[in-house]
């Protein structure tokens, strides 16, 4: 899944926006598989905090330890970026986002081409109230997108890179983008017409807002 920030990134309105807390074990095309050990300490941490976040308190306690396995997933295989992301949520979900922040930036230093990851990060900016740095990021974002999409031809990349428009309140030249999805992508009209439907109600304020609000409990 790609941002969103696949940012994203970035828990989870969609699967353009953010890239929500998964188990998946490939790297993106082109790349080597994943370091199986990674992905394992990745979807146990999954596991385990799937069941716990459908309570209505989750156990801090399980927090603790879901993040230590990620914290080893990443140790096992720094480049695996949902480990980084799956961490970020979860620090989301305690208030914790300046940690999460500083999970996103260690996961960008060793995935750079992960536009979805930078995309996410300039969310948490934003939510930090940190314009300068969030604008910086989906500029960068809006970059690898671009190139990406010259290089494979991706609905997903040329979708996500119209919702970063967005982001960076460019809405007309989205629009142009939009306009043309049917002539770039004739055979991908249901992925279009759930895309336009995410673009339609699209509010980037409480998109912003609802990812960064706290949502769990920190017991003493």
């Amino acid at each position: 899944m790609k941002i969103i920030l696949s940012v994203i990134i970035l828990s989870v309105i969609s699967s353009f926006i953010f890239p929500q807390i998964k188990c998946e074990n490939e790297k993106p095309a082109g790349s080597s598989k994943f370091n199986s050990a990674s992905i394992e300490l990745n979807n146990k941490a999954l596991s385990l905090w799937q069941k716990e976040m459908v309570k209505e308190k989750p156990d801090s306690r399980v927090a603790v330890l879901v993040i230590s396995l990620l914290d080893s997933a990443i140790i096992a295989d720094s480049s695996y970026y949902l480990a980084y992301g799956n961490k970020a949520n979860i620090l989301l979900g305690y208030g914790r986002t300046l940690e999460a922040i500083e999970t996103m930036e260690k996961c960008i230093k060793n995935s750079p081409e992960m536009a979805e990851s930078i995309a996410l990060l300039g969310m948490l900016y934003e939510g930090n109230e940190n314009k300068k740095e969030a604008i910086k990021n989906y500029e960068k974002a809006l970059e690898v997108y671009r190139m990406r999409f010259k290089e494979k031809h991706d609905f997903t990349d040329y979708s996500n890179g119209i919702i970063t428009l967005l982001q960076l309140g460019k809405k007309k030249e989205a629009d142009s983008l939009v306009s043309k999805l049917p002539g770039e992508f004739p055979d991908k009209n249901k992925e279009i017409a759930d895309f336009l439907n995410l673009y339609k109600t699209y509010n980037h304020k409480e998109t912003i807002k609802d990812l960064c609000r706290k949502r769990y409990i920190q017991e003493n």
